[in-house]
């Protein structure tokens, strides 16, 4: 219950807007994204961390500062359908372009990933522990599969939700230990949950501006960066 409380809306380190949510809670409790810097961040320029874009924009800056000397980068990781169908392909081809080339090609000098969740395998997770990469876990609150599978009828519908915990659990430091999932058990990972209301037109543009914002506050100056 406890480390659910870091997927509220109302949880602390979180902005919500528009149908968008972004929540830095369990990397400022593992650490890996310290609350304080953030805040400062916010801080020094001027930025409203009740925003969703600000917020997010800070962490990115956060996080490339942290990975000095190394070259930060990023990494997005979509916890529902991102292959099968329109919608699903609009929404490869947003991150591709608004996140991976705007934010961090761009803006960041550096490069960015764009997968899809929980096929994203133990490999990448092992390499984001190790410090470097700022994770954004992005899940829709509603699940659009493209394709109608009817033995996944009895599908639990927390399945992807529980993989993107258990996703930004283990990113930002969390494992079980002593029958608990504990904090400070592994490295603390820097990584965003964002929760989506689902993946639409409207949704899309709606994240295409935050990721336009962001790009904007990361490019204001190329932080840590060599």
């Amino acid at each position: 219950a406890a480390t659910k409380a870091f997927f509220a809306p109302d949880s602390p380190h979180t902005a919500s807007a528009g149908g968008v949510s972004v929540s830095l809670a369990a990397a400022a409790a593992g650490g890996g994204l310290p609350a304080a810097e953030v805040a400062a961040e916010l801080a020094s320029l001027g930025l409203d961390g009740t925003k969703p874009a600000d917020l997010l924009g800070a962490a990115h800056r956060v996080a490339m500062r942290l990975a000095a000397p190394r070259r930060c980068y990023g990494e997005a990781i979509y916890f529902g359908n991102l292959t099968r169908g329109a919608e699903a392909k609009e929404l490869r081809t947003l991150l591709e372009g608004a996140f991976a080339r705007s934010v961090w090609a761009e803006a960041a000098k550096s490069f960015a990933d764009v997968g899809k969740g929980p096929g994203v395998g133990h490999a990448t997770h092992a390499m984001g522990k190790q410090g470097g990469v700022l994770t954004l876990s992005i899940l829709p609150d509603t699940h659009d599969s493209g394709v109608v599978v009817e033995d996944l009828a009895g599908y639990p519908d927390s399945y992807q939700e529980n993989n993107a915990y258990a996703n930004v659990l283990a990113l930002a430091g969390f494992d079980v230990a002593d029958s608990a999932i504990k904090g400070g058990v592994g490295h603390p990972g820097m990584v965003a949950f964002v929760r989506i209301a689902r993946n639409d037109e409207a949704m899309r543009a709606t994240l295409a501006a935050v990721f336009k914002r962001v790009a904007e506050i990361v490019g204001t100056e190329v932080v840590g960066m060599p």
